[in-house]
């Protein structure tokens, strides 16, 4: 789904797959959610403060809010070091921090929604599932990047199918449609062949590979059958139940 659709899902859904990896539960786990929340919750009026900053136009309520809501999730983040001592959340939180603030940017200049754009905010808001995995188990592993990879390459996959189905039903220029289905499949394409051979190194349980069946199979069928016809809202609801199989096959299985 587009991303301003499904960042909740391309937040929640790596923590909860972290969170199932790792079976253990912990108080820990409500204070990752908050810490998670309180960030992304800041960004959107972060990005508003720093255009109205470029632009020279009124910052309204922005500033506080994205004030109140980053120390909100930070003071959480700071109760994860230093209380629980889950020190190895800070270089994961310093790369997020370093990818999302890479997207702010990207915002600022009005390149978020393109491709780039995405993928970028996508790299940030997956880093839930290996520090999820992490703050229950204390795992910092191989682990970690598996379940990292496998959010980055499960999302992204509905950027690039989102953006085949808005040009195939409103073309902006001569040709987009056909470089956007052909972009489409070339990464379809990459991301059978990744989670195959994932699962043929027993790098992820076999099953994992299964949950990104569905995501491929639409992609390749609507690049063979395009139609101008879109729906926003079904193609958004039909992602949901795609991440829940992903998340219960990539999430319910032994590594």
């Amino acid at each position: 789904m587009p991303l301003e659709h499904g960042a909740w899902g391309m937040l929640y859904i790596p923590m909860l797959l972290g969170f199932l990896v790792g079976r253990t539960w912990t108080w820990n786990i409500l204070t990752l959610f908050l810490a998670a929340t309180g960030c992304f919750l800041g960004r959107g009026p972060l990005l508003a403060w720093a255009r109205a900053v470029r632009w020279q136009k009124p910052i309204g309520d922005a500033r506080q809010l994205s004030l109140l809501y980053l120390g909100l999730g930070g003071s959480a983040g700071l109760i994860l070091l230093f209380l629980s001592e889950k020190w190895f959340l800070a270089p994961m939180a310093g790369l997020a921090a370093i990818v999302l603030g890479i997207n702010t940017w990207q915002g600022m200049v009005r390149e978020d929604r393109t491709i780039l754009g995405e993928v970028t905010a996508i790299l940030g808001m997956t880093m839930t599932a290996p520090a999820a995995l992490y703050t229950t188990t204390d795992r910092f592993d191989w682990l970690l990047a598996i379940l990292w990879l496998l959010a980055i390459l499960y999302f992204a996959s509905s950027v690039f199918y989102v953006k085949m189905r808005v040009l195939a039903a409103h073309e902006r220029s001569p040709g987009s449609a056909i470089r956007a289905r052909n972009t489409c499949l070339q990464y379809h394409t990459f991301l059978v062949v990744a989670v195959v051979a994932l699962a043929v190194l027993r790098l992820v349980p076999p099953p994992a590979a299964l949950g990104f069946l569905p995501v491929a199979g639409r992609a390749f069928w609507y690049a063979a059958r395009p139609e101008k016809k879109l729906n926003l809202k079904q193609i958004g609801w039909t992602e949901v139940v795609f991440s829940l199989i992903f998340l219960a096959t990539a999430g319910g299985f032994p590594y």
